[in-house]
């Protein structure tokens, strides 16, 4: 049985003591969702989490396809170190 990312990023918080009900996601993630980190901002969390990587050409050719998953090293940010990205008009 495999551990999720909610799990992963639930028991790290946990075990360094901030709330594990917050929203702990990546740059790329609060960037997603239509928030900037704020400059200056330090991660609050660093964990392995599962990243979806595709089959490579060598893989593929052997008859291994597929999405396979590794753990990557991930910063995480709370709602507290973000801020809306302003849209820009048009002129």
């Amino acid at each position: 049985m495999a551990i999720t990312n909610e799990e992963i990023i639930y028991h790290a918080a946990v075990a360094i003591g901030l709330d594990p009900s917050k929203e702990y996601y990546t740059y790329n993630q609060w960037k997603f969702r239509g928030y900037q980190v704020q400059k200056g901002s330090k991660a609050v969390l660093t964990v392995g989490l599962w990243t979806p990587t595709k089959a490579s050409k060598k893989q593929i050719e052997e008859g291994k396809e597929g999405v396979r998953c590794y753990l990557k090293t991930s910063a995480l940010f709370t709602k507290d170190q973000v801020a809306p990205i302003e849209m820009k008009q048009a002129s």
